[in-house]
């Protein structure tokens, strides 16, 4: 059931791991002012270069399961990690308040398959605008271990986002967008495109409601 919100149009960027979303998304606000982030909370540890507000709100377990009813979505990733290297498992929370959906008009967000699921269920199907975001696992892979992760837990991760994304990719429309190496600047170009044409429709549909009147 859609719920009152202000946004007018969401562009939910997904993707397997490793397939550049987060500079796809910073790239985008860069470049369409009319665009504004919706910024997810997390229990996953900051990663050099976060910024606390910027990617994520970063908040322990306690605090997450105390705002439970104020998340309209979200997600839960049981992964491994190196501490002091020592090989340890980790689980990972991430949602969505619903005080991110009245920032703006136009808003960007990035999610899963889960979280999609859940946000179009409470903001209604005509208002969201799914983007998926590509790559050769290959690719994918190479990026991972590159920035150090596990091979064995990227291999992971690699299989349980095809298995997630499975039904996503079945059954929902969905712009699909090509981030191959070298291709960066290209994918950018593209997700712009398709966020200004939706955009532009809405300003459109305002602007002949108003001649009427």
């Amino acid at each position: 059931m859609s719920r009152n919100v202000r946004a007018k149009k969401i562009f939910a960027l997904l993707g397997y791991m490793g397939v550049g979303k987060d500079t796809i998304l910073k790239q985008v606000l860069k470049d369409i002012n009319d665009v504004k982030p919706i910024i997810s909370t997390t229990t996953r540890p900051m990663r050099k270069g976060e910024t606390e507000g910027v990617e994520y709100y970063f908040i322990d377990d306690t605090e997450f399961f105390r705002r439970g009813t104020d998340f309209v979505e979200q997600r839960i990733y049981h992964t491994k990690v190196k501490e002091n290297g020592v090989e340890k498992d980790a689980t990972w929370r991430y949602g969505i308040e619903r005080m991110e959906l009245e920032k703006d008009d136009y808003l960007i967000v990035i999610v899963d398959s889960v979280g999609y699921k859940e946000l179009k269920n409470y903001v209604g199907n005509g208002r969201i605008v799914p983007i998926f975001i590509s790559a050769p696992q290959e690719e994918l892979k190479a990026r991972a271990l590159a920035r150090g992760d596990l091979e064995a837990e990227v291999d992971r991760r690699l299989k349980d986002d095809y298995e997630r994304f499975m039904d996503f990719r079945v059954r929902t429309v969905y712009h699909e967008v090509k981030n191959t190496n070298g291709r960066l600047e290209e994918a950018i170009k593209e997700v712009e495109n398709i966020i200004t044409k939706h955009i532009n429709e809405v300003k459109e549909i305002k602007c002949k409601t108003k001649r009427k009147k």
